[in-house]
């Protein structure tokens, strides 16, 4: 693996791009490998991915996504809603065409809604800390008290 993998964030271009090592595989071995798509939770970015490739990568064509607003860098496509449909339309856009998706927390939640919109494009559904809603609400006991959300907000703004 290259230190530019190991040391530093993907370049934005890195979404369905082939590692050094995959490109160095005969043709029978890369296409042994399945493509994996990882997408972050809440709070945090495709960075949180970045000491899981080194183990990842040798199995699997791996495409890290950012949830729309979540981005290191700042946003040029001029995107203008945050719906859950729409954020699912952006991520199944940069996804490849089929895929095993591992989602943790609100990328779990994206990742069983992009399962649910287009079935034929999910191989397998990982979810990890996943939830179908935050806070707790009559229908809801299973969620989060709000002064907890606030909590966890401003301990992610601290630490990333």
């Amino acid at each position: 693996m290259s230190d530019h993998l190991q040391n530093s964030m993907p370049s934005e271009n890195y979404v369905n791009e082939k590692n050094e090592k995959n490109e160095k595989n005969s043709a029978s071995t890369a296409a042994l490998k399945s493509d994996l798509v990882l997408i972050h939770g809440w709070g945090v970015n495709r960075q949180i991915w970045l000491p899981l490739l080194p183990l990842l990568t040798p199995s699997f064509h791996v495409t890290l996504l950012d949830i729309r607003g979540y981005t290191p860098e700042p946003d040029s496509q001029g995107f203008t809603s945050l719906t859950l449909e729409a954020t699912v339309d952006d991520l199944l856009q940069q996804a490849p065409e089929k895929a095993t998706w591992v989602g943790w927390s609100l990328g779990g939640t994206l990742a069983l809604k992009a399962a649910l919109a287009q079935p034929d494009r999910i191989d397998r559904l990982i979810l990890i800390g996943s939830t179908p809603r935050y806070l707790v609400a009559e229908d809801w006991k299973w969620g989060m008290e709000p002064a907890v959300l606030a909590d966890l907000m401003e301990r992610f703004h601290i630490d990333y």
